[in-house]
């Protein structure tokens, strides 16, 4: 039987955490997993030597997994050069709708430099794009 601890909202937190968990997670291997879980786990016994309940009453949080994830990078991705899905900071609810131009500005914010480059592939690729997908949704109404 589960105790209040264990249950939110009628749901095992763990099944509630593995489907948060599962869009920050592409790319990984069981291996990344168990290592996000330590990495968890390390932050939780770090946090609770810092307080007065020492490692006995350590609980990992949801906050420690989240920074974990983030932190880990997967092992199919590590050889590419890819970013990593913005989904990470989703957390439930409502999903963030972004217009083309916030999407295009959001994938591009760290990459430094070549702004004519971004500017072009922004004009041949993205501006069309939703030009497109503007039509598209006045034609079927």
């Amino acid at each position: 039987s589960s105790s209040d601890t264990n249950t939110a909202n009628g749901k095992l937190v763990m099944d509630e955490w593995a489907e948060l968990l599962t869009p920050r997670t592409s790319g990984c291997v069981a291996a990344d997993i168990r290592r996000i879980c330590a990495d968890a786990l390390t932050s939780a016994n770090a946090r609770a030597q810092q307080s007065s309940e020492g490692s006995k009453g350590t609980k990992v949080k949801w906050d420690d997994i989240k920074e974990a994830a983030r932190r880990c990078i997967p092992s199919q991705l590590s050889s590419l050069d890819v970013i990593p899905s913005n989904l990470a900071d989703y957390d439930g609810g409502e999903k963030p709708t972004l217009q083309p131009k916030e999407q295009f500005d959001l994938a591009w914010k760290k990459f430094g430099g070549y702004n004519d480059e971004k500017k072009r592939l922004y004009r041949a690729i993205a501006r069309p794009w939703a030009y497109h997908m503007n039509n598209a949704v006045s034609e079927s109404t």
